[in-house]
């Protein structure tokens, strides 16, 4: 599986470089680490969907969360003892969330206190263009086919739609959900089961390699969904360093034999990649 932190998969980067074969793996691996790491430096944020909690003092009707753009909100708390359970979680329409990660108490301010508010919620770029929403499940060596609405989706919300999908089938109770920490979908059913691969829901949901059926089913692959504009600027970058050297060796920070690793010197990006960069730096705009 590849890393968690990827920012784009390898067989990507072999395609958009026409690759087809191994030899290269070894530093293809290294170059996507080292620049999806440096992607995050440069736009000061953490790129893919995590899911977050955080607490805020209270006295003022819009809020500031740390993280951004918002995918979605699991709970908001307003509690001056601190104890956020449900009898102090607020009902969706007490507030509103800006995708750059304003939040908004609707109609007045929130409660005043250090730490009184609670916010649950999930943030990162993801983005995933579903056009054909078909899918194919296997059970017990039979082939059902779940169809979901086409469209844009955010990991969390397909997760959910699929979810809900597969329930309607009646074959057993599933639940999809999204690990942040591994970047992955984990599914699970009180019966056997598998993801047939090859399609944009599979694809999308990091299901490349066919597994045999099960009662648990990981993706085999780090959920990748950022947008495509960056994408294409981080493969870009790959690149353009797997190119430089491949022809001259340099530039490197350093080099070790031993273990193969090589670090990169990124000064020397071409502009029109730091532009796209600059494009997706963390700036609070309400």
């Amino acid at each position: 599986m590849a890393h968690p932190n990827w920012l784009t998969r390898l067989t990507d980067v072999k395609t958009k470089l026409n690759i087809n074969r191994s030899d290269y793996d070894l530093l293809l691996t290294n170059l996507i680490t080292q620049v999806s790491a440096y992607v995050e430096k440069q736009t000061l944020r953490i790129i893919k969907p995590h899911r977050y909690i955080e607490y805020h003092d209270g006295g003022k009707q819009i809020i500031t969360l740390k993280q951004a753009p918002v995918l979605s909100i699991n709970g908001v708390w307003e509690d001056v003892t601190r104890e956020f359970d449900s009898s102090s979680q607020l009902t969706a329409d007490c507030y509103h969330v800006t995708v750059n990660g304003r939040l908004v108490r609707i109609g007045r301010k929130f409660v005043s206190g250090f730490g009184v508010i609670k916010v649950d919620y999930w943030a990162g770029f993801s983005e995933h263009f579903i056009s054909d929403g078909s899918f194919v499940i296997i059970s017990d060596s039979t082939e059902h086919t779940v169809t979901i609405e086409p469209g844009k989706y955010n990991i969390i919300d397909l997760a959910s739609t699929v979810e809900t999908a597969l329930n309607e089938l009646g074959l057993g109770t599933f639940t999809v959900e999204f690990n942040s920490d591994l970047q992955r979908i984990e599914m699970t059913c009180d019966t056997d089961f598998a993801i047939k691969v090859g399609s944009d829901v599979a694809d999308a949901m990091g299901f490349v390699t066919q597994q045999s059926e099960s009662r648990t089913c990981y993706s085999d692959d780090a959920v990748v969904g950022i947008p495509p504009d960056l994408k294409d600027a981080v493969e870009g970058i790959i690149g353009f360093k797997f190119l430089l050297y491949s022809q001259t060796r340099i530039p490197i920070r350093s080099e070790s034999r031993g273990d193969q690793t090589l670090q990169f010197d990124f000064q020397d990006i071409p502009l029109h990649y730091r532009i796209v960069l600059d494009s997706y730096a963390m700036r609070r705009i309400g």
